[in-house]
């Protein structure tokens, strides 16, 4: 009887302890913050990085209307769109800067990972996007002045 005891309360002991250590050791992922933009890319064109972050949240609105369920299609759908401008060099540098902005937001998910859902992320880099885009408009009415 006392075996039968020690053996269940060995059990619990090991059980809570795994759970709790797992909980400790992983605790809330880290999201790490995204560099600013690279200054050559804002000081040479700053409209091109407004508009760059625009597409960003339209895809990302798109997406959620239709009710996209993995990263990949969001992020396959803003590679998809097409680089205007007369420069298309430094278009690229500015679309490649907003697609790993894009996939920093959606990060990819563990099995075990019990991380926000898509939804959440989503909202998220479209509210980091339009303040962004804010802040770079922002700053081009003010130079204006």
């Amino acid at each position: 009887m006392l075996s039968r005891n020690l053996l269940l309360g060995f059990l619990i002991l090991s059980v809570t302890g795994t759970i709790h250590c797992k909980s400790w050791m992983m605790g809330e992922p880290q999201v790490i913050p995204l560099p600013p933009p690279p200054p050559q890319i804002v000081k040479q064109n700053p409209a091109s990085l407004s508009l760059e972050y625009r597409r960003a949240i339209l895809v990302l609105k798109r997406g959620q209307k239709l009710g996209w369920s993995n990263r990949d299609q969001f992020i396959t759908a803003f590679n998809q769109t097409p680089i205007t401008g007369a420069q298309k060099d430094v278009m690229q540098s500015v679309k490649d800067y907003v697609s790993a902005a894009l996939k920093r937001h959606l990060r990819v998910h563990d099995v075990w990972d019990e991380g926000p859902p898509i939804g959440v992320e989503v909202q998220r880099a479209i509210d980091d996007f339009t303040k962004q885009r804010n802040q770079l408009l922002e700053a081009e009415n003010s130079a204006k002045r």
